[in-house]
């Protein structure tokens, strides 16, 4: 090839590259600015009469917000507000709110949905079906139910956080209660073994003097069937609840010694609970294996736990009050509500497939008449650094 045209083939291969790498330095003809975005925090839902409710917690901008706060003349806006809007479902709600926002809404963000505990017992399947089909949303939101208007728990000022949200967040992440996404209530919801538990929430008023600031609180579980809620439980029985999934994380546990006086109190470390299912001669039967792992925290009696027997004797009370607690729950729950949401029909769907589809069909029926017996192991890992009692006597310190 002449060596002119070769050098004109590799002239015009360049200036073409260059333009082209231009054009695509120029960005997306669709982009959204973020000064153009409303962006949702949190979300609530219930039914008002027949439509549903939709409110949001939207940032305000840092700007905006410090703006407000002057012009209130006070000590600063918060930096959120909510709003909200009706309509026939969550999808025509979401339509006439955003007719009221000057922004597009952006989902991105968003980290928790409230559920009114009128729409929960009407049924929420329908509601949280938008959710699980809207492109923008996250299937890592918290659900949480409450028996307040989802508005007010939106709106809360929480002494620690900046929104209810990150408040919210935060307590399901520690896990002292059930802690649920979307993605596992939607799960749940399709189950055929399980029924969905959700955690409660409220709002609790603040101290006198603090102004208006409020404290988020669980309170308890909301236990459905199907999609409806038939029932609530609360702390104490959750907690048990917890132990049985095998969902418990943190735990403290007082005790007053067999011998001795005062009390003790052990932190749990880890624990595991395995579900063991059988069928036999017709009956089924679930055998919950609970083992966990302690510290004492505090030793408040006058025993010495350098002694073995008195280590030993204290976790024959911690295994004896993993037993209440967990048949609490069975109590209220398995004969009460007669709910599955332990996951029985999960452990005996794993391991007898066949006889699990010959009874599912009537699972509910069969659930309340599971026979359960519950095990219980605990072991004291570490008694303390400081085996006898702080600041009691030598002479009031029982060693033996």
């Amino acid at each position: 090839m002449n060596p002119v045209v070769r050098r004109n083939m590799i002239g015009l291969g360049l200036t073409v590259l260059i333009f082209s790498q231009v054009f695509l330095l120029a960005g997306c003809w669709d982009r959204i600015e973020v000064d153009d975005l409303a962006i949702i925090q949190g979300v609530g839902i219930d039914k008002k009469d027949d439509q549903i409710e939709l409110a949001v917690e939207l940032s305000i901008p840092e700007g905006a917000a410090q703006g407000a706060g002057q012009d209130g003349g006070g000590g600063g806006a918060p930096p959120f507000y909510v709003e909200a809007a009706t309509g026939k479902t969550v999808a025509d709600a979401l339509s006439k709110l955003q007719m009221k926002v000057p922004r597009q809404l952006f989902w991105g963000q968003t980290g928790l949905i409230v559920i009114g505990q009128s729409l929960a017992e009407d049924g929420i399947q329908g509601s949280l079906d938008f959710f699980g089909r809207y492109p923008d949303s996250r299937f890592r939101i918290k659900v949480f139910v409450t028996e307040e208007d989802p508005k007010k728990i939106l709106g809360a000022l929480p002494h620690l956080g900046d929104t209810s949200t990150e408040a919210l967040k935060e307590l399901a992440k520690m896990e002292v209660g059930l802690n649920v996404t979307l993605l596992e209530a939607l799960d749940m919801l399709e189950s055929d073994s399980i029924h969905l538990a959700l955690p409660m929430v409220k709002t609790v008023p603040s101290q006198e003097g603090k102004g208006e600031m409020q404290t988020l609180s669980l309170e308890g579980s909301a236990v459905f069937r199907d999609d409806r809620m038939v029932g609530r439980i609360d702390e104490k029985v959750t907690r048990g609840l917890l132990w049985l999934r095998d969902e418990i994380n943190m735990a403290t546990i007082t005790v007053a010694p067999e011998k001795g006086t005062g009390y003790i109190t052990a932190e749990l470390l880890e624990s595991s609970t395995e579900l063991r299912p059988k069928i036999e001669h017709g009956q089924w039967i679930i055998t919950v294996k609970i083992e966990t792992e302690d510290d004492v925290i505090q030793n408040a009696s006058n025993l010495d736990l350098r002694n073995p027997e008195f280590v030993r004797n204290l976790e024959r009370q911690l295994e004896k009050d993993i037993k209440d607690r967990v048949a609490l729950a069975l109590d209220v729950v398995q004969k009460g509500l007669k709910v599955d949401v332990f996951g029985f029909g999960t452990a005996f769907h794993h391991k007898y497939p066949k006889q699990w589809q010959e009874a599912k069909e009537r699972w509910d029926e069969m659930f309340p008449e599971v026979k359960v017996y519950i095990e219980a192991k605990a072991t004291v890992a570490r008694p303390g650094l400081s085996a006898p009692p702080q600041g009691l006597p030598d002479k009031g310190v029982k060693e033996e």
